[in-house]
């Protein structure tokens, strides 16, 4: 399963673009609520063209325009400056300087320069009009349409990108979450939308620092029931039914696992890192090593569940069954001197099955964690069973049935060869035949004469 990260951007604005210290107006600028109708329709004729330059999403309802002096390429300049008050929400205010391209910031981004209460006001640019007074519950109207399940309690403007087209925030809210805003201007391609914290690096959003989204990703974990003392996390990703996936990290670098929770960040399931690498997922914040030790005992258990006593002393993964979507996987045990394929649900409603590394060849799996002649040996050792002798020198899957019987053929050192039949789901023989036998059935021997 292959995933999308998005990251944070690091874009900020130049410090030259910023209308303080290297602007001032050539008047104080007017109270809020006041201005005069001249300058207000004023703005209003010249604000549409500067919108489409700029390509913010604004729609005005009011505007206002003052004259002042700004830096532009380290010359002084003659510049309008535009607040416009916008139907979409939030305000923005345009630095038009004389003979260059407008810029435009919004008042968010802005409001950073505003006075603390009881300050002086020394005629800092900043959102003035009324309605922008407050860029936060201004900002709502856009949050809601990107996460509608967001009432805002803070938000900070986290910079734009002039090459994505594409200004960005950090919101969090009244539920505590956070969140980074992406909201795209004219001419970008990418949508609005809204970007859990929690699906970023720990410590990426303010308003969620490590120590918050750690404390977060153990609570979510908690129903696992893992001895994890959680240290470090990682978003691995979204699922197409939008489940996310989290790799936990563990103080003792060996008990990390893989967190999957549903669109409402509740527990589904955890996996063990040492059965995440074929799904796709995989731990980096876990020893590789120390996980697959820890995993022996887990594959054990997964064994067992599935009838096949397998005290697992090391294993091999192949992936995930692309028709069934079941694990597979070679289990060597402690208590067979021959591997064996097995094939472990990973969901509910799916059924396992074991084979010996013969049968195994006739899915096209090879075993490589102990030789074919191990396995040739247990073969053996079933036909003794069964009342007949062989000692097999060479075998090969032959086919399944309509039934679900696979058969196997085996050559027999100074006699003549056999076919097996075992049941699909285990590797317990259910019954031998000569060559000719099985010919009378439709089966060809072809390792003897």
């Amino acid at each position: 399963m292959r995933f999308l990260a998005i990251g944070l951007m690091a874009t900020v604005l130049a410090a030259s673009l910023l209308p303080a210290g290297a602007f001032a107006a050539d008047k104080a600028p007017p109270a809020p609520g006041q201005g005069d109708a001249k300058s207000h329709a004023q703005a209003m004729m010249e604000a549409p063209p500067l919108i489409q330059q700029t390509g913010i999403d604004c729609t005005p309802t009011d505007a206002n325009v003052m004259s002042g002096k700004g830096t532009e390429n380290g010359k002084t300049v003659n510049t309008k400056i535009y607040e416009l008050v916008c139907q979409q929400g939030l305000g923005w205010m345009i630095f038009a300087p004389e003979g260059a391209t407008p810029n435009a910031f919004d008042c968010l981004a802005l409001s950073t320069r505003k006075p603390a209460a009881g300050a002086k006001d020394n005629g800092a640019v900043y959102c003035r009009l009324p309605p922008n007074v407050d860029p936060v519950k201004s900002l709502q109207p856009i949050v809601s349409r990107a996460a509608s399940n967001c009432t805002l309690a803070q938000a900070r403007w986290m910079g734009t990108s002039a090459d994505d087209k594409l200004d960005q925030y950090e919101i969090q809210c009244t539920d505590g979450s956070a969140n980074v805003l992406q909201v795209p201007r004219a001419g970008g391609t990418q949508k609005l939308s809204a970007v859990n914290c929690m699906d970023l690096k720990p410590g990426d959003c303010s308003y969620l620092p490590k120590d918050k989204y750690l404390a977060q990703l153990s609570a979510m974990a908690q129903p696992a029931g893992k001895p994890c003392e959680v240290n470090d996390g990682r978003y691995i990703g979204k699922t197409p039914n939008n489940h996310s996936y989290f790799e936990v990290g563990c103080t003792d670098g060996k008990s990390g696992f893989v967190l999957e929770v549903d669109d409402a960040g509740k527990f589904v399931r955890s996996i063990d890192c040492g059965r995440s690498g074929p799904m796709g997922l995989g731990c980096e914040l876990t020893s590789a090593g120390a996980a697959q030790t820890s995993e022996n005992a887990t594959y054990s258990e997964a064994a067992k569940a599935i009838g096949f006593d397998c005290d697992v002393t090391s294993y091999h993964q192949f992936g995930v069954d692309s028709k069934s979507g079941r694990e597979v996987v070679e289990l060597a045990c402690k208590n067979h001197p021959e591997s064996y394929i097995a094939l472990l649900p990973v969901d509910k409603g799916q059924s396992g099955r074991y084979m010996n590394c013969v049968r195994a060849a006739g899915v096209s799996l090879k075993c490589v964690l102990t030789p074919i002649e191990a396995t040739y040996a247990k073969l053996s050792s079933d036909i003794s069973k069964s009342g007949k002798s062989c000692q097999v020198s060479n075998a090969r899957d032959v086919g399944t049935t309509a039934a679900g019987d696979d058969y196997v053929e085996v050559a027999c050192t100074g006699g003549p060869g056999l076919v097996l039949t075992y049941p699909q789901p285990n590797d317990v023989l259910k019954a031998s035949q000569t060559c000719t036998a099985a010919k009378a059935t439709g089966l060809t021997c072809t390792l003897s004469k």
